[in-house]
């Protein structure tokens, strides 16, 4: 068993055979040249063999020289990389992912997402925003990842449908409508709706629109709020119908009651995108975590169907 060698001692014996020349290889290592001859006599002595051969005139690297060079070589190479992966694997642990999230999806979605092991060593920052705003923010690099509705057509932008949700409306429980088992779209017509705001989640707002023209009605008299909890506060106010998700029900706001609109091709779909110039690693542990979540949660919704009231 030979005691443990220094890797500056490998460094020194690797850049003498390199150079051929002590003060060379000094001049390399920033060290003086007696301190490096010292240095590589004192490694000879803990060898017990001569690793260069050397006269006022020139170095020669001995055969037992040579192939001590050449695993030394080895070590330090190994060294370095055994430093990266472990700088590369810190820098994984606490890289930052800013991930955005549209206030219209299922939030237990999300709630499911953040109690993922790969994501929390991940360290991904949540910002509730609005679809429009999440497409920016990706095309900007500002953020990685986006959870919105879909459809999106920004070609830049690598979209995953996840799921989709009935549409449903959110009204007090005073209301005509809250006698029926079911609401139909044709029962929204002439109504003070709260829809989302077009500029914030356009998407949704369209899927709406279209749905009432192509049965022949039009739309009633309309607020545009951002967010699904602003829609049904304005509900409880008796300011109009809301319309939001179906997950919406979750809420339970007093004196408010959600029934899932009895159209099946009526529904808010969400998706996952991203920046196919913007994708670290890391942004790919984070995409194989929403799949597993995305899993839970359907086998979630298949042993429990979603509330209509």
């Amino acid at each position: 068993m030979y005691p443990g060698i220094e890797l500056r001692l490998l460094r020194y014996a690797v850049a003498v055979a390199e150079e051929l020349n002590f003060s060379r290889a000094a001049r390399c290592l920033h060290v003086s040249q007696p301190s490096l001859s010292k240095q590589i006599l004192q490694l000879e002595d803990s060898l017990g063999f001569k690793l260069f051969h050397r006269t006022k005139r020139f170095v020669e690297v001995t055969p037992a020289g040579h192939r001590f060079v050449v695993e030394a070589r080895k070590a330090l190479h190994y060294s370095n990389r055994a430093i990266e992966v472990a700088k590369e694997a810190d820098r994984e642990e606490h890289e930052v992912l800013m991930v955005g999230y549209c206030a219209y999806i299922d939030l237990y979605f999300l709630s499911v997402l953040r109690s993922m092991k790969a994501v929390t060593t991940m360290r991904p920052i949540y910002r509730s925003s609005s679809t429009t705003e999440i497409v920016v923010k990706l095309l900007s690099h500002e953020w990685h990842a986006g959870l919105l509705t879909l459809p999106i057509s920004e070609r830049e932008l690598v979209v995953r449908p996840l799921f989709r949700e009935p549409v449903a409306v959110a009204f007090p429980i005073s209301h005509p409508l809250a006698k029926k088992a079911q609401v139909e779209l044709r029962d929204l017509a002439n109504e003070t709706l709260i829809l989302p705001a077009k500029r914030a989640n356009p998407q949704f707002n369209d899927i709406l629109t279209r749905s009432f023209r192509d049965i022949g009605l039009r739309l009633g008299t309309a607020q545009e709020v951002v967010k699904p909890h602003e829609a049904l506060h304005l509900a409880s106010e008796r300011l109009g119908i809301a319309v939001v998700q179906a997950s919406a029900s979750h809420a339970h706001i007093e004196g408010v009651t959600v029934r899932v609109i009895a159209d099946p091709n009526l529904a808010i779909e969400t998706g996952i995108a991203s920046n196919r110039e913007n994708m670290p690693d890391s942004l790919n542990l984070f995409l194989a975590a929403v799949d597993e979540t995305r899993n839970s949660y359907l086998q979630r919704q298949e042993r429990k169907p979603p509330k209509s009231a």
